[in-house]
């Protein structure tokens, strides 16, 4: 990753860190259950974001079998269970 790249990925975490500070504040002042679901897909959002910067910063330039390539994208698309 070069330095554009990292601090790409590094400011989009930092949005995520913020999304979820400001969600325990949320929880601690007893807000609305939907205005925390909303806010917890806007976390999920961003970290989706960060793991495709990642891939696009992995796959510029560099060969990949179909098997790496396989791998590496299933880890974005899983959900916990």
């Amino acid at each position: 990753m070069n330095g554009a790249e990292k601090r790409r990925v590094v400011n989009s975490l930092n949005r995520v860190a913020g999304h979820t500070k400001g969600i325990k504040g949320m929880v601690h002042s007893g807000r609305c259950i939907s205005e925390i679901l909303l806010q917890l897909s806007a976390i999920r959002a961003g970290t989706l974001k960060v793991q495709v910067q990642v891939l696009k910063t992995c796959f510029s330039g560099k060969r990949y079998s179909a098997q790496e390539l396989k791998e590496m994208s299933s880890l974005v698309v899983q959900y916990p269970s």
